[in-house]
């Protein structure tokens, strides 16, 4: 591996962490314990309240089984941060959206996640030229493409 070890290394670490923590509860608001697994999902149902696309698709995109999606869907709508509706021209595909209490939620984490992570990445890579970013990011879907 050689100069790439270090590299290597700190991303098999970051991964590792994370995957160790991704269902656990790793943030609360207003006594709610929220997951990382569970803020990704809010994220992706906002997003995609103009993209529209299909449950399958969101999970696709988060790389989680439809079942793995389906199930904290489940859980967000029983804590009232989600709601789910089948649309009647939409046949069996349901429509996701954030409550009120999720979109409050994910306001809170985010500002959270910004100061507490982002704001520190994000001064990082700032300096980085754009083709640096780029070839970041094919590394990264190289990566993803060979856990699939």
């Amino acid at each position: 591996m050689g100069p790439y070890r270090p590299l290597v290394e700190e991303y098999i670490k970051a991964a590792n962490r994370y995957a160790r923590r991704y269902r656990r509860p790793g943030f609360t608001w207003q006594g709610l314990p929220v997951s990382a697994a569970s803020i990704q999902v809010l994220e992706y149902i906002l997003e995609n309240e103009d993209l529209n696309q299909p449950m399958t698709r969101l999970a696709e995109r988060l790389g989680v089984t439809r079942g793995a999606f389906s199930k904290i869907v489940a859980q967000l709508c029983a804590q009232g941060l989600v709601e789910k509706r089948r649309p009647a021209a939409s046949g069996r595909e349901y429509r996701l959206s954030l409550t009120e209490k999720g979109r409050g939620l994910y306001a809170a984490y985010s500002s959270f996640i910004r100061e507490a992570l982002f704001d520190a990445v994000f001064a990082e890579l700032r300096v980085l030229p754009p083709e640096a970013l780029g070839a970041s990011l094919r590394v990264l879907r190289l990566i993803n493409a060979s856990q699939a």
